[in-house]
């Protein structure tokens, strides 16, 4: 499955672009209707265990095979969005290790000020202890 999405025996067809998204889940196919852009149907891949198998998938789907010319210009344009797509993915973790980080900080500054209002409290006691 790995080869026939990556090295583009799926982008091979006509109306098929693949995006990598770094998420650790399964590949799944979305097909949109060409018009509206709408999703239509979602078909996991994990089921389909050789390149034949997605193969017959696409031919049961009724995609054809890009010429090598079309597959070229394709590819110009998938790089592109797989740039953007992975810039973006950069932002995102980059904002979630921010945010992390920042509960992290209010987490430890809400512990020293426990801390530091437990230890006013106990040298108050000690005080008048002393005093007593």
């Amino acid at each position: 499955m790995e080869k026939f999405l990556v090295d583009g025996g799926a982008e091979s067809y006509r109306g098929v672009s693949v995006l990598f998204i770094d998420d650790h889940r399964d590949p799944v196919m979305v097909l949109y209707l060409q018009a509206t852009g709408e999703e239509q149907r979602r078909i996991p891949l994990i089921q389909y265990d050789s390149e034949e198998a997605l193969t017959g998938l696409m031919t049961s789907l009724g995609f054809t095979k890009r010429t090598k010319k079309e597959y070229e210009a394709y590819k110009e344009k998938q790089a592109k969005k797989q740039a953007d797509m992975d810039e973006e993915n950069e932002h995102r973790i980059f904002n979630e290790q921010r945010a992390m980080s920042n509960k992290k900080d209010e987490i430890a500054n809400r512990v020293m000020e426990m801390m530091q209002k437990n230890m006013k409290k106990m040298q108050e006691e000690n005080e008048k202890i002393m005093r007593d």
